[in-house]
């Protein structure tokens, strides 16, 4: 008799453990709701990276308007994400947000190599220009006195 009442009685609990088990569902870690101080150092760092592009575009005169908008509304990304308490996905916000710095820094960076390339292109068509220049007045000296 106690054997048909334990057996029973195993039986039924090895399957409420089991069904616990499979229904039971994957405790999830608590995600940092704000970025890490590390995180905020590097956005910096990279937003300074690009203050110095700016900086040299706007000394050169170079329209960069479109450089600008971008860099505000990345800054204003920034600066939400880093204040607002209530993001839900921190890593989708902060891959989102490298990758717009990402973007903006090679878009600086090819202005800049652009700037760069012109004034060297300028400075070897003066260079050239004024050899040539030289060479002439220097030729008619030469032509002129051997004439007389």
């Amino acid at each position: 008799m106690i054997k048909r009442v334990i057996l029973p009685s195993l039986l039924m609990l090895l399957l409420f453990n089991v069904s616990f088990a499979v229904t039971a569902e994957p405790v999830e870690q608590e995600q940092a709701q704000t970025f890490s101080p590390e995180d905020i150092s590097a956005f910096e760092k990279k937003f300074k990276e690009i203050d110095v592009y700016m900086d040299y575009l706007k000394a050169r005169m170079v329209e960069h308007n479109d450089i600008i908008s971008m860099y505000t509304e990345a800054e204003r990304l920034f600066r939400d994400l880093k204040t607002s308490p209530d993001i839900k996905d921190i890593e989708l916000s902060r891959q989102h947000l490298k990758l717009k710095l990402e973007i903006l820094e090679e878009k600086a960076e090819q202005k800049v190599s652009y700037i760069k390339r012109m004034d060297f292109m300028y400075q070897a068509m003066l260079i050239l220009g004024m050899t040539m220049i030289i060479f002439m007045v220097v030729y008619s000296i030469y032509m002129y006195a051997r004439r007389k």
